[in-house]
Parts: C-alpha cells; sequence; structure tokens
C-alpha cells in the first residue's frame, strides 16, 4: 500500500499551493515536521485516513484533530476501502470536490499563501 499511498499524497499536493498548520509542537524527536497539511480548504491528511491510504498516528501533545482522524479511519474500515479491505484505493476520494463532508477549513489571517 506505499507506493499506492505515495501516489494518492502526490495527486493531492503536486504542483499545487499547500498550507501547513502546526499543533503544540512543530517537529518530532527526529527533527520531521509534524504538521496538517491544506490544499485550499481540504485537509489533505484527514482525506488520506478516509481514502484508505493512511491510519491514525498522534503524538501527544499534538492531538488537535485526533477524534476527526478516528472518524475518518473508522469510514474507511468499515467501507472497506485501502488498507481496511478488498476495495485496493479510495481515489473517489481524492477528487477536491468529493467528500464533502471534510471540514473546510478557512486560511488563517497569517498564512503567507492564502488560496485565490
Amino acid at each position: 500500500m506505499g507506493p499506492e499511498a505515495t501516489a494518492a499524497n502526490r495527486r493531492l499536493v503536486e504542483g499545487k499551493r499547500v498550507r501547513l498548520e502546526y499543533d503544540v509542537e512543530k517537529r518530532d524527536k527526529y527533527g520531521r515536521t509534524l504538521a496538517y497539511v491544506y490544499v485550499g480548504g481540504v485537509m489533505v491528511n484527514e482525506r488520506l485516513v478516509r481514502a484508505g491510504y493512511a491510519q491514525v498516528s498522534t503524538y501527544p501533545p499534538n492531538v488537535k484533530y485526533q477524534e476527526r482522524f478516528l472518524v475518518a479511519q473508522r469510514e474507511a474500515r468499515e467501507a472497506g476501502r485501502g488498507l481496511w479491505g478488498d476495495d485496493p484505493d479510495g481515489d473517489e476520494l481524492l477528487d477536491a470536490s468529493a467528500a464533502a463532508d471534510d471540514t473546510q477549513v478557512p486560511p488563517s489571517a497569517d498564512d503567507p499563501f492564502p488560496s485565490p
């Protein structure tokens, strides 16, 4: 599922302007960036979980959207998407217009790359 997840992430973000939202800590103990990624109002992290390309991993104290991610994962598992079943992918959920239940998040006032 790794190559499929990489391709799904690429479809969502490649060539697009992204916005990062940080939680309590910006980096983990290995120096990796910990952020929620948005393309327009779509949270990429959640979309990947909902499509079955990722599973929930939270790193306290960064738990702002933990419940939201768990709901998306439960939905993917119950629908048998990606990691959770026979549907090898959740491509229909990668379309930015799909999954209307994703919470649309407006850009923050300090966003250096607001969406047009």
